[in-house]
């Protein structure tokens, strides 16, 4: 164990001190690795009063400070020896434990929206909208897991989510002669018999053709999807704010729902 002169000597870890390190330890870069166990001979750092638990740590964040020829390089070696088998950070070429990857486009999905001295964040939600589905089919089936689906109202009592739902239809392309079906939370929030009669006259006013229901109440969700699969059965879609509050200055955050492996997941579900 090189590295361990190196460490307690004070020099600077290298990538060989690294991966001497993964495999003679690779405790120390799991994560719940188990509860240390008292021994009769007490170690070296005893003396120093330091816990087993404190050399750990130490040794890890030396290890992971080791000095590298390049950024990208030193970024590489971190995140493929990050503990976590669904580190986002990790690229297609890392295991991620069921034999699939994380695309690493996730990490440039989000945008912010909104704020005391902008513009409502509607129409930059209109835009990834737009912008995501450009390339997709005929629209067969659209599915909203905001639970505020049926209040109109926002939060601080600005009008506009009913207004909001159907620009975001027409950001679709969808139109009047258009045959799809729309899925809705089955567990909504403010959901009185008026609020939903209310939106379902105004969905039909527009999209005669369109079927109105929900999806299936095995499925929670918690954070707000605005999912489409269009003729060919791909799926695609965007997250972010409830529509009711795409009208007020509140701060939102929104982006595109990408990754294969996101997808697939949401396929399962829904």
């Amino acid at each position: 164990m090189r590295f361990l002169v190196r460490f307690f000597l004070g020099f600077p870890a290298r990538k060989a001190d690294l991966e001497e390190m993964r495999k003679a330890l690779p405790e120390i870069f799991q994560e719940n690795n188990g509860r240390y166990k008292r021994r009769w001979i007490r170690p070296l750092w005893w003396l120093l009063d330091a816990t087993n638990e404190d050399v750990e740590a130490e040794l890890k964040q030396w290890a992971l400070s080791s000095e590298f020829d390049d950024e990208e390089q030193r970024d590489s070696e971190l995140t493929r020896f990050c503990p976590r088998q669904d580190c986002p950070f990790k690229g297609e070429s890392e295991s991620q434990g069921d034999g699939e990857s994380l695309d690493v486009s996730l990490l440039n999905f989000l945008s912010a929206g909104g704020g005391p001295k902008a513009k409502p964040p509607l129409n930059m939600f209109l835009d990834l909208v737009r912008k995501k589905h450009a390339e997709m089919g005929l629209v067969k089936e659209v599915i909203l897991t905001d639970p505020y689906i049926y209040s109109d109202l926002s939060e601080d009592g600005i009008e506009g989510g009913f207004e909001n739902l159907m620009a975001y239809l027409q950001a679709l392309d969808v139109d009047s002669d258009s045959t799809f079906t729309i899925k809705m939370n089955p567990s909504p929030k403010r959901a009185t018999k008026k609020a939903k009669e209310a939106l379902y006259k105004k969905i039909r006013n527009s999209y005669p053709n369109a079927s109105l229901g929900n999806y299936s109440p095995k499925c929670s969700f918690h954070d707000r999807f605005y999912i489409v699969r269009d003729d060919r059965g791909q799926l695609g879609g965007v997250f972010g704010p409830s529509l009711n509050g795409l009208s007020s200055n509140a701060i939102v955050l929104m982006g595109d729902l990408n990754g294969q492996q996101v997808l697939k997941k949401l396929s399962a579900w829904l």
